[in-house]
């Protein structure tokens, strides 16, 4: 979904799976799935429905433009 999002709003951004459960254990993630935006869990133990995933990158998004 997050790769769709992406796409859909034509937003600049690098998006990865990360899989290992070491890597994993680097964020405060008590259960999976979960979503990172710029090293922020914005979500984690639910799929997010595919408008909060894109109200998060655009916000992200915006952020990252004013800096």
């Amino acid at each position: 979904m997050v790769r769709d999002v992406v796409a859909e709003q034509d937003i600049d951004a690098t998006v990865s799976k990360v899989t290992q459960q070491q890597d994993i254990l680097a964020y405060p993630v008590l259960a999976v799935p979960a979503l990172v935006i710029n090293e922020e869990v914005k979500v984690f133990g639910r799929l997010p429905r595919k408008k909060e995933i894109a109200d998060w990158l655009i916000q992200a998004q915006e952020t990252h433009v004013k800096q």
